[in-house]
């Protein structure tokens, strides 16, 4: 939506443009065991390759993800720290489906109307080399009522 004065001078546009939404990125340093390997992962999984790449490091800043992601030689693989997991949050199931396709083998479970964080979900989920568990998916009813859990089950993992 633009607004434009009365005397028909400056217009403003109140609704943000894609460009100005995507000047904020969310930003991950993730120590790996194999560079190659995880960067080979994460092009598929963003369907971009790096943006840099160095012997000792390769960073992603895909155009379409409003993330910059950092991999760096050393990690020891999964366990070595506390994240639960990393996710993609798409704004349709079609989109997720596209990834899926794109993804191929790489997915280890496919749920198309799940319960989870209290909303309904699609989704996918799929490791990184290191054993960092990602989910791509979309809501489909952000105010779902979540179904009663058995004591050792968790949500959204």
């Amino acid at each position: 939506m633009t607004c434009v004065d009365s005397s028909g001078g400056a217009s403003l546009s109140i609704h943000p443009t894609m460009e100005s939404m995507m000047s904020l990125r969310v930003h991950f340093s993730l120590q790996v065991a194999d560079l190659d390997r995880s960067a080979a992962f994460y092009t598929a999984l963003f369907g971009e390759a790096p943006d840099k790449r160095r012997t000792d490091y390769v960073r992603f800043m895909p155009s379409k993800t409003p993330i910059l992601l950092s991999l760096i030689p050393g990690g020891q693989g999964i366990g070595s720290g506390d994240v639960e997991h990393f996710g993609l949050r798409y704004d349709t199931p079609a989109q997720v489906a596209d990834a899926v396709a794109r993804l191929g083998e790489r997915i280890t479970q496919r749920d198309t109307s799940t319960r989870c964080c209290y909303a309904t979900q699609d989704k996918a989920w799929l490791s990184d080399p290191d054993g960092h568990s990602w989910e791509i998916y979309a809501v489909t009813d952000e105010n779902a009522e979540m179904d009663n859990l058995r004591g050792d089950q968790k949500c959204c993992g």
